[in-house]
């Protein structure tokens, strides 16, 4: 199983799971510069509220469908999320990537119009020292939403301590 969090002193353990969504969250808040008042969380994204299921079983037949998806793209790797590369304007781009990484990176102000585009610069393989070394830079810090600050990223173990110390300081009757 994969680490929930970054291991920063041995470089050969694997990434933690999702890795690249607070890799890419921590720089566009360094290059935009804001806080993420009305951000509920770093990967928040609302499609639906309050739905159900019908039953257990369409919920289990749900997640067990999701489970087989996710080892079928986990088996296929990386690969570009469109073959071509397409400006702001949605045109092709002019200089479109050798290699076939052209997907990039698109901010929208609403679902028609691009606001920014950022040509993929960092391409596969993420295993090399370099940059793994250059990944661990970007997921050392995290948003605090609260104090609306970064903070620096604890292992796993020193959130759980976190829990334990403040929970010993309830008074339980």
């Amino acid at each position: 199983m994969d680490p929930a969090a970054p291991d920063f002193d041995d470089m050969s353990t694997p990434l933690p799971v999702n890795w690249q969504l607070r890799f890419i969250h921590n720089q566009l808040f360094k290059y935009f510069q804001f806080p993420s008042r009305f951000c509920p969380g770093p990967f928040h994204s609302t499609f639906t509220r309050k739905a159900q299921f019908r039953s257990r079983q369409h919920e289990k037949d749900y997640f067990t469908h999701c489970e087989e998806v996710v080892q079928k793209w986990r088996n296929e790797g990386v690969k570009p999320l469109n073959n071509g590369g397409w400006d702001i304007n949605g045109d092709r781009l002019k200089e479109p990537n050798e290699d076939g990484y052209n997907s990039g990176l698109y901010l929208f102000a609403d679902r028609n119009n691009i606001t920014h585009y950022f040509k993929p610069n960092f391409l596969p393989p993420y295993d090399t020292p370099e940059k793994k070394d250059v990944i661990l830079s970007f997921l050392q810090e995290e948003w605090d939403e609260d104090a609306l600050a970064w903070r620096p990223v604890c292992s796993t173990v020193e959130k759980a301590l976190q829990l334990l110390r403040r929970s010993s300081k309830l008074t339980i009757f």
